[in-house]
């Protein structure tokens, strides 16, 4: 740069500081500019910065000919200058940078004992009560109860001294302290409301570090007063109230929504509430749909992703109000643009996140069908942006247990593209966040539900001739992960049993042994295991001869055969939850019994088709699983030709 914007540029840091020091707020350089011309100053950098730093230092701005005669005199008084001789540089105030830093460094911690915090909410009561007479009395006077409202103000302020001491909430409760500070938020000054809205973002906020019970039992018994003293409805009331385009309102609003992300980490009763008691996630589905990009936005998806996570109500109702379309023109500006920053692309995670919770009833895949969004989807990953990752995810909530999602993405030409993905060729080259392992198993979740979820016809068959064409390399691809997988399954197992070996040798008893086994293999990849033994064993069941031969052939070079994939899915079977319903589970265990008949020989398969069709007689569901003395699954009893016609029909309805 040159010697004059170098010059300006230094001029602008001391301007910086003294304005720090002096604790004011500088109005933009074209502002200041104006100012000088208007006093008849020049409006150069060097003049203007001058004119306010002289300002803020308490020194008056020279201007027009007082300037002038200034420079004049102190010409006069140096000494005359040579031809060679440089001239001395202007003298300018020093800043003291240690003094600023003190002036700017927070204040002392205050030990807040209960003497000190019923002094706190005491006080508080009597401007609360001040500002109300007030407000009452000089109705229509606003001058004359503005100073009550400065001194409820600075009240409001010195409540979050009790922010650091939790453990003294229950009292404040008794006190009914809550009660006063919830009336503030329905205040008709929207100052007045932000302040105790910061508050309660501060009281609420759930410690990071270790802490003792005294304060997790003082925030809970906060929070729940809160919730009784109908705090949702109330923030959701302030959240329509403000306006977002004046800075101090849209910082309130910020501080709702905190409010609210602490309240929902206490639990399961309040994410309940959130969604069933006030109009919440409607305004969080308008509010993430706005394209602008800010914090306020950031936290309002995260808010949305936890009100979803692990509420079916929620999830329905966002459904019902047509959330899975607005959440999807919510993704959409990303398929192809990047997220500008950390905070944009967190804020892409938890819309994602949030879409795929939604997807989790029935009901909503259909209407992701009907909204185009397994289109959508495709074309985000054809597009290789950032969301690919993401958008593999969504597919796989959409297609799960979801025949109509399965049929709209063969429609669409999907095959081809998860089929490059199951070969490696989508996302090599590419950041994706949860690493490639991921992907990749994403990929095989999606190969599992449509082989088994798309309706018999003409569709089911394009599905399996790609495993047939290329000289059978998708099915190459598939056993080459399923050995990949047993083997990373086999190393966790050998793992886990060290582990036990060395508890028992000590004499730890561990209540929870088959629960952390389980979780152990399902890290280590047995979900993506069970899922690939499903493909290889829909191949068998499809009695095409060379796919038949072909699985047979590959099992027989890796060293195990068919009774391994038994083996595997036999334990899907025990693992099948009912979180999704009991018909869903009977569903399930139908399918993957249905595999295992295919696996086991013809003969087998009947058997297996009465013991899906009624879940309920213990002695079918026995016979199909029953091992032989051997420790292989023994092959269940034949059925009558009505049992074998059942099945037939189950499977031409697509399972």
């Amino acid at each position: 740069r040159s010697a004059a914007q170098r010059s300006a540029g230094r001029a602008c840091v001391r301007v910086a500081a003294a304005g720090v020091g002096a604790g004011a707020r500088l109005p933009s350089f074209a502002a200041m500019a104006a100012d000088a011309r208007a006093a008849g100053r020049g409006s150069n950098p060097l003049d203007v910065y001058g004119d306010v730093e002289r300002s803020l230092l308490g020194q008056a701005p020279r201007g027009g000919e007082e300037e002038a005669a200034a420079a004049a005199a102190a010409a006069a008084s140096q000494p005359a200058l040579g031809p060679d001789t440089a001239p001395p540089a202007p003298k300018r105030p020093r800043i003291d940078l240690d003094a600023l830093e003190a002036q700017a460094a927070p204040p002392a911690i205050v030990d807040v004992d209960l003497r000190t915090a019923k002094k706190l909410a005491v006080a508080f009561e009597k401007k609360l009560n001040a500002n109300l007479e007030a407000r009452m009395k000089y109705m229509d006077a606003p001058e004359k109860f503005m100073d009550s409202e400065l001194e409820l103000d600075e009240a409001v302020k010195s409540l979050q001294l009790l922010a650091t001491a939790p453990q003294l909430f229950p009292e404040l409760v008794k006190l009914r302290l809550h009660v006063s500070v919830l009336s503030l938020l329905a205040h008709e000054n929207t100052d007045v409301a932000a302040g105790a809205l910061s508050l309660l973002s501060e009281l609420t906020e759930d410690p990071d570090d270790e802490v003792g019970a005294g304060v997790m039992q003082g925030l809970n018994a906060l929070v729940a007063a809160l919730l009784e003293g109908q705090l949702l409805p109330l923030l959701v009331k302030c959240l329509a109230r403000f306006d977002e385009g004046v800075a101090e309102e849209a910082e309130a609003v910020f501080h709702a929504l905190s409010v609210v992300e602490h309240v929902l980490q206490q639990g399961p009763d309040a994410i309940a509430a959130a969604g069933k008691e006030t109009k919440l996630l409607q305004w969080l589905l308008a509010r993430v749909k706005r394209r602008a990009m800010d914090s306020t936005k950031l936290s309002a998806s995260e808010v949305l992703s936890m009100l979803l996570q692990d509420s079916e109500a929620n999830q329905k109702q966002v459904g019902a109000m047509n959330g899975v379309d607005l959440l999807l023109q919510a993704v959409a500006p990303f398929r192809k643009k990047a997220p500008d920053g950390l905070e944009e692309e967190e804020t892409v995670h938890n819309l994602f996140n949030a879409l795929c919770t939604t997807l989790l009833p029935s009901e909503n895949k259909a209407r992701f069908v009907q909204a185009e969004g397994i289109d959508l989807m495709l074309l985000i990953i054809k597009q290789k942006g950032f969301a690919v990752a993401n958008a593999f995810k969504v597919l796989d909530y959409a297609l799960a247990d979801c025949p109509a999602a399965c049929e709209r993405f063969v429609d669409v030409l999907g095959l081809k593209t998860v089929f490059s993905a199951l070969m490696g060729k989508i996302g090599k080259k590419m950041k994706i966040e949860d690493g490639e392992k991921s992907l990749q198993e994403r990929v095989v979740s999606i190969l599992a539900s449509l082989v088994t979820q798309t309706p018999r016809g003409a569709r089911r068959d394009r599905v399996l001739a790609k495993f047939v064409e290329g000289e059978f390399e998708k099915l190459d691809r598939a056993v080459e992960l399923l050995d990949e997988y047993k083997a990373a399954v086999a190393a966790a197992e050998r793992r886990w049993a060290e582990e036990q070996a060395q508890y028992e040798d000590a004499g730890d008893e561990d209540d929870d042994e088959e629960e952390e086994r389980t979780s152990a293999l399902l890290d280590a990849g047995l979900f993506a295991l069970q899922q690939l033994c499903i493909v290889v064993a829909s191949c068998v069941a499809s009695r095409d001869p060379g796919l038949v031969a072909r699985v047979h052939q590959l099992l027989a070079m890796n060293g195990y055969d068919a009774a391994f994939l038994v083996r595997v899915l036999q334990g899907a079977v025990d693992l099948v939850g009912t979180d999704r319903g009991e018909e869903e589970q009977r569903r399930t265990q139908g399918r993957l019994r249905r595999l295992i008949a295919a696996l086991q020989g013809p003969s087998a398969a009947p058997g297996a088709a009465a013991a899906a069709a009624d879940d309920d007689d213990d002695d079918a569901a026995a016979a199909a699983t029953t091992t032989t003395a051997d420790g292989e699954p023994a092959a269940p009893p034949s059925a009558d030709p009505q049992e074998q016609e059942q099945e037939q029909q189950e499977m031409d309805l697509g399972d």
